[in-house]
């Protein structure tokens, strides 16, 4: 039997303190050594036989024999308490090595410098309608139609992104609805709001893309803000569906650092007559536009729906871009071609050292842009939008930047 099993035993034993000549005041006494332990000198751990052949002998004479001087007598409650030492000293304590938590390391940015103090005012915009009548009638050209909205503010929200998460995004330039920011109710876009837009709040819809960027932080500006246009696109004109009310999509790849990821966005340089210049042609990054130019960003936006939903996780899944002028049949049903145009005016300088706020790369000094990305949330005065489908691009149409086609026109001021 091992020691500790012996100090087990003998813990347990209870003895009457009935053998002759114990002189003490002890009920029992227990020698222990540290390597035997004896009851009243008979050694614990015997055999009944054993214990029997001891019970004739001078028990104290026995312990005395058994037990070197080191020896300590002690009462049953001492024993135990010494016993218990002895088993703990030699049992090597268990270690738990304390837990590591290793820091916490934000990712690495390398998004430009925007400096949040040169942000616009935001723009109060309109309150009311401002739609006439007009004995203009569109032209017979092509089945399309635009909107032009001023700049309503600038903030680093993305109601569609993040939800209720103020300043999560990076810097954001919005046009249209004038209320949008983190934690605007997106459902009830088309009935709250001023609007920047040509028509008042018969457009609240709500754009925004990455601000344009200059040296030292400096936000840019497009000249005379953004113009939106709605066309039948690749797909046939009379095809074309009015977008549901609260439609929502995301057009481009935020996360695009090469020429090859990016998509939707494409650049031009273009002279004062805004006709493309120099021979240059679609490019995925900022060209460098010379002085007096304008530098032109155009973002596209998908225009087949699944007809399901106005919404996906990635705000991109439920819509798709028309496959050999027909739309796929996981989104059959097509709505107009909507695209962000914007014509940034080229300063002394020029755009070879722009960047688009949400170019999360290395710079080389020519590779800006490939991020280029836009928002749209459908909030329309829903009537107005299905008599634009039906009235310019379904009739194939032209009506311009101010026509409804139905004896109306729209205007700013």
């Amino acid at each position: 039997m091992t020691r500790i099993t012996h100090y087990r035993n003998a813990i347990l034993i209870i003895l009457v303190a009935s053998i002759i000549g114990i002189s003490t005041a002890y009920a029992a006494l227990y020698y222990i050594d540290g390597t035997k332990i004896t009851v009243n000198g008979i050694p614990a751990g015997l055999t009944a036989k054993e214990r029997a052949k001891l019970k004739t002998v001078n028990t104290q004479s026995v312990s005395e024999a058994l037990c070197v001087p080191q020896c300590d007598q002690l009462n049953k409650a001492a024993a135990k308490s010494k016993i218990k030492a002895i088993v703990l000293a030699e049992t090597p304590p268990v270690v738990i090595p304390p837990v590591v938590v290793p820091p916490v390391v934000p990712p690495t940015s390398l998004m430009p410098f925007v400096d949040k103090t040169k942000y616009i005012t935001p723009a109060v915009g309109y309150n009311d309608l401002r739609v006439r009548n007009t004995s203009e009638q569109p032209t017979n050209k092509d089945g399309s139609f635009r909107i032009s909205c001023l700049v309503s503010h600038m903030n680093n929200d993305d109601p569609l992104l993040y939800p209720n998460q103020e300043g999560r995004a990076h810097p954001h330039t919005f046009y249209g609805n004038t209320n949008v920011k983190h934690n605007t109710n997106l459902d009830t876009l088309s009935t709250v709001g001023n609007s920047t837009c040509d028509g008042g709040i018969m457009n609240r819809s709500a754009y925004w893309h990455p601000t344009m960027v200059a040296p030292q932080g400096v936000p840019v500006l497009a000249d005379g803000g953004a113009i939106f246009y709605y066309k039948h696109g690749a797909l046939p004109a009379t095809s074309i569906k009015s977008p549901p009310k609260g439609l929502r999509m995301i057009a481009g790849n935020m996360h695009a650092k090469t020429a090859g990821e990016a998509k939707s966005t494409i650049f031009w340089c273009i002279n004062i007559a805004l006709q493309h210049s120099n021979g240059m042609g679609k490019l995925r990054n900022i060209p460098a536009c010379g002085t007096d130019t304008f530098l032109q960003m155009i973002t596209t936006f998908p225009q087949c729906w699944d007809g399901k939903n106005l919404d996906s996780p990635n705000h991109q899944d439920h819509m798709a871009y028309p496959v050999e002028n027909k739309c796929p049949t996981t989104h059959p049903v097509p709505i107009p071609e909507i695209s962000l145009n914007l014509n940034y005016k080229v300063p002394s300088g020029g755009t070879g050292k722009w960047r688009l706020s949400s170019d999360n790369y290395e710079w080389n000094g020519s590779n800006a842009g490939y991020s280029g990305h836009a928002d749209w949330v459908n909030g329309w005065d829903q009537p107005f939008l299905d008599g634009i489908v039906k009235n310019c691009i379904n009739a194939v149409k032209d009506c311009h930047a101010h026509l409804l086609g139905d004896g109306r026109m729209f205007y700013r001021n």
